[in-house]
């Protein structure tokens, strides 16, 4: 199995995120990263490091992938769900993090969270529209 295939198994059966999530974790195109993941497109060097960092594979699998050693893909798929929670918790401590930096946006959250269901959908699809405007605009 070509890196390029580890890479995408990794994204999906340990990260379990979509390749938009990722491209943007990654700080480029949904194309691109589709032509890094299908081989089409050369992986330069220094996108090897920031990979390694924000999927956040340690040192021993991220040899493997790029050596293709032998069952590393089968590690991959055996530990996904262990890895996979390891990112879950660094991302929600992350959140945690970004919340106690900004204590208006935590209380406005928790705010939303106390009301009943179809005004919290219509209030969190509306926040969403305003982040989404926002971000086109920085």
């Amino acid at each position: 199995m070509a890196f390029y295939e580890h890479l995408r198994q990794y994204r999906l059966e340990v990260l379990n995120i979509p390749q938009d999530k990722a491209a943007q974790m990654m700080n480029i195109e949904q194309s691109t990263l589709s032509n890094y993941e299908l081989g089409r497109r050369q992986i330069p060097i220094d996108m090897l490091v920031l990979w390694k960092q924000k999927y956040e594979i340690d040192d021993g699998t991220f040899i493997n992938m790029l050596l293709d050693r032998d069952k590393v893909a089968d590690r991959i798929r055996e530990e996904s769900t262990e890895l996979r929670a390891q990112y879950e918790d660094r991302e929600t401590i992350e959140l945690m993090q970004f919340l106690e930096l900004y204590p208006t946006l935590h209380e406005h959250l928790q705010t939303l969270s106390t009301l009943p269901t179809a005004r919290q959908k219509k209030n969190v699809e509306g926040l969403i529209n305003l982040i989404k405007a926002v971000k086109h605009f920085t």
